[in-house]
C-alpha cells in the first residue's frame, strides 16, 4: 500500500485536507480509501482518478466543476457538516465511476467515461468511451454546443447518470489513450492517432484546420463540440496543454512532435526539430518538458521569471509539471527536488534558503523535499504538488 502526500495552495481546500490555507508547505498525508491511478488539478479543485476508474473531488465547487453535489450525497462528515458546501467540498469526495481518464481547465471537469452496453442482446460487449463534462464553460469547454454551464442540467435531470448530469450527445470513434486541458481546452488522443479537441481556439490550439460537418472551417475562435483535429502529419500517442497552447507527440522511436496554438516567448520557435527516446511530456502555461529515456530533461518557452532547467541537474526517474512549477524525482537516489513559482509552498519549505527570489522563485537551483519512505509516483497541478509514498511496513 501507499501514502498519497500533498502540499502548495489551498485556498479552496483543492489538496482536500479540510481546512483552507494559502500556503501548506510540508507534505501532508491525505487518507482515501483507493490507490491512486492519476491526479488532475484546475485552477481550484482537484480530481484524484483509482486504477478501478473511481473518481474522487476536492476544492472548489460554486461552478459545478465538481459535478451534483449536495447535502445528500455527502459520504464524509468533513462535507456534510461543512458551511462551504455547495461552495466547496474541504475533504475528497467519491464523485464518479467506470472513469477511464479525467481533465480539467479552470472551472470545469471533463472524463472519458467507459460506457459498457449489450448490442442488440449479443454476448459481446460493446465499448463505447463517452466524454462527461461538468463546470462552467467561457469558451466551449464543456462541448455541450451553447451550453455555458451543468448547474442547469442537474436541477432538470436528477437521479439520472452520475445523479444530475448527462453525458455530452457524442461518443468517440475509438478508444481514448490520453486526455488532456488547458486553461481553456481540451484535447483527446484516440487509438488510432488521431486528436479530438474542444474549447478555446482564439489560437488555433485546437488545430489549424478542424473538421466542422461542412468542410474544414480555418481556425475557429471556439470550438463548442468535440471536433477532429485535421492535418496532423503523424499518429499522435500523447499530448499536454499549456495556457494557449497543445503539444503533441508521436512514437518515441521517430521523436515527432507538434505545437499547435499561441507561440508567445518563441514557443515554437525553440521547439527541438525531434525528441527521439522521450520518456514523459509535460506543459506550465507557457513553457514545454520533455523527459527522456536516459533521465534527461528539456525545456523551452518562457524562462524570464525562473530558469526552466536548472544547473547540473542530475538524471530523473520522473518529471510532474503544474502551472508554473517542476517536480521531479531523481533516477539514481530517488530524491524528491523541485523547481519554479513556489510562493504557495508548492515547492516544498523555502523560507530560509538565501537563494530565494521574490514572490517565492526557485531559480537556477531545486528544492529538495523530504518525505520518509520510497516515492513512487508524483503529479503536479495549479500550484499544488502530489506525492505516492510506498509504505516500509506494508500498512495503510
Amino acid at each position: 500500500m501507499s501514502t498519497l502526500y500533498a502540499f502548495g495552495s489551498n485556498d479552496e481546500s483543492q489538496l482536500g485536507l479540510g481546512a483552507a490555507s494559502k500556503v501548506l508547505a510540508t507534505p501532508t498525508k491525505l487518507y482515501l480509501p483507493s490507490q491512486i491511478r492519476d491526479i488532475k488539478g484546475g485552477s481550484n479543485h482537484t480530481l484524484i482518478v483509482s486504477p478501478t476508474g473511481t473518481v474522487w473531488g476536492a476544492g472548489e465547487h460554486t461552478k459545478g466543476q465538481l459535478g451534483h453535489v449536495t447535502s445528500t450525497t455527502a459520504t464524509r462528515a468533513e462535507n456534510e457538516t461543512s458551511p462551504e458546501l455547495g461552495r466547496r467540498l474541504v475533504v475528497f469526495e467519491r464523485l464518479h465511476d467506470d472513469i477511464a481518464f479525467c481533465a480539467v481547465t479552470n472551472d470545469t471537469s471533463a472524463y472519458i467515461w467507459i460506457d459498457t452496453a449489450k448490442d442488440n442482446g449479443n454476448s459481446n460487449l460493446t465499448i463505447r468511451p463517452t466524454l462527461i463534462t461538468e463546470g462552467y464553460g467561457h469558451f466551449g469547454e464543456l462541448g455541450r454546443g451553447h451550453l455555458s454551464t451543468t448547474h442547469i442540467v442537474d436541477e432538470a435531470v436528477e437521479g439520472t447518470l452520475f445523479d444530475g448530469v448527462e453525458p455530452v450527445n457524442f461518443h468517440f470513434p475509438c478508444d481514448v489513450v490520453d486526455f488532456a486541458g488547458g486553461c481553456w481546452h481540451y484535447v483527446a488522443v484516440l487509438k488510432n492517432g488521431e486528436v479530438w479537441g474542444w474549447g478555446k481556439n482564439r489560437f488555433g490550439q485546437v488545430g489549424p484546420k478542424v473538421s466542422m460537418g461542412n468542410g474544414d472551417e480555418p481556425n475557429p475562435k471556439e470550438i463548442r463540440t468535440p471536433t477532429k483535429l485535421e492535418g496532423i502529419p503523424f499518429a499522435v500517442k500523447r499530448a499536454v496543454c499549456g495556457k494557449d497552447f497543445t503539444y503533441l507527440v508521436g512514437d518515441p522511436a521517430s521523436g515527432e512532435h507538434l505545437i499547435l496554438g499561441r507561440d508567445q516567448y518563441n514557443l515554437k520557435a525553440h521547439t527541438p526539430k525531434d525528441i527521439e527516446n522521450w520518456k514523459d511530456i509535460g506543459a506550465t502555461w507557457s513553457s514545454i518538458f520533455v523527459l527522456f529515456q536516459d533521465g534527461s530533461l528539456q525545456g523551452w518557452g518562457k524562462e524570464n521569471q525562473w530558469k526552466l532547467i536548472p544547473p547540473n541537474l542530475p538524471p530523473l526517474s520522473q518529471v510532474a509539471v503544474g502551472s508554473e512549477h517542476v517536480l521531479a524525482l531523481t533516477k539514481e537516489d530517488n530524491k524528491l527536488i523541485s523547481w519554479g513559482w513556489g510562493f504557495h509552498g508548492n515547492c516544498g519549505e523555502l523560507r530560509d534558503d538565501p537563494r530565494l527570489k521574490p514572490s517565492g522563485v526557485v531559480s537556477g537551483w531545486w528544492n529538495e523535499i523530504e518525505i520518509e519512505g520510497h516515492m513512487e509516483r508524483i503529479w503536479a497541478g495549479y500550484c499544488t504538488s502530489f506525492v505516492s509514498v510506498k509504505n516500509q511496513n506494508g500498512g495503510t
